[in-house]
């Protein structure tokens, strides 16, 4: 909502009651749509055959949840709009705009991941339904902005705040599953791998389901887990996880930078 400037429209007194004739909203999430997927044009335009977007619409997000809200609540009190400790750096992130799903303030350390006393990197995922979201430019911005006008002056005034998109770190997964019934195997395969692309989505992933914080580990267990409740499963066997070809051990030690995401999953099926 804006008004005038006193010469170009008038300004409100201090306290005055403002009542809106006409409220609009967005459309939330799903207003974020794929390239080329934007090709109405509302009214004709001579000369001019066809329209589409040549990037994905941004922007769009659905209205912050009872449950997100019981969790930042507590910490914007804390905070009281001045960013000390490195957590209050990751509620204004989310503050600054509805677009930002995850947050993750990285202490002494620059965009470039080298050690920098006296620097705050700030790794930030858009709302999105892409397999692996990436903030735009503006929506980066719009955060560095809303911090720096919090934050302590002196890494204002060094430019020592960062905003950036994060480094996603694939992760394959190999397993043999024997299916309870063979003549569901086709089935059991197709769950399989749907619960695992969920597992590893970076807002929509997790053992608790509310996305992949940046630097958190991958333990084999927290697999098993979920290929063991998909449906159909009998059991599973010869689970691995592998970066880039390379078998690991039963956990995976992920950088405060990176984010798990997806990698190639294989699925072998063994009949009983």
């Amino acid at each position: 909502m804006t008004f005038g400037d006193g010469n170009f429209g008038k300004i409100p007194p201090l306290g005055a009651a403002i009542r809106a004739k006409q409220y609009r909203t967005g459309g939330g999430l799903v207003g974020n749509l794929d390239s080329r997927t934007i090709t109405q044009v509302l009214s004709a335009i001579p000369g001019v055959e066809a329209v589409f977007n040549p990037k994905p619409s941004e922007g769009g997000a659905d209205a912050e949840t009872l449950e997100n809200l019981s969790l930042r609540g507590p910490q914007t009190l804390r905070h009281q709009g001045v960013a000390i400790a490195i957590q209050d750096y990751e509620t204004m992130a989310k503050e600054a705009s509805p677009s930002v799903a995850v947050a993750r303030a990285i202490p002494t350390t620059d965009a470039s991941d080298r050690y920098r006393p006296g620097w705050v990197t700030l790794v930030i995922i858009p709302h999105s339904e892409a397999p692996r979201p990436i903030p735009s430019f503006g929506l980066r911005e719009q955060v560095r902005k809303y911090i720096e006008v919090r934050a302590a002056a002196d890494l204002v005034a060094a430019q020592h705040i960062q905003v950036i998109a994060p480094d996603y770190l694939p992760v394959d997964i190999e397993v043999t599953i024997v299916p309870i019934d063979a003549a569901e195997a086709g089935a059991v395969e197709a769950r399989v791998r749907s619960a695992l692309n969920r597992f590893l989505h970076p807002l929509r992933g997790s053992p608790e389901g509310r996305g992949w914080q940046p630097g958190r580990d991958v333990f084999l267990s927290d697999v098993a887990a979920v290929i063991e409740r998909v449906e159909g499963v009998d059991y599973a066997k010869e689970l691995s996880l592998l970066l880039e070809g390379v078998l690991q051990a039963e956990q995976i030690s992920i950088a405060a930078n990176r984010t798990v995401v997806a990698g190639e999953i294989r699925i072998r099926l063994e009949l009983n």
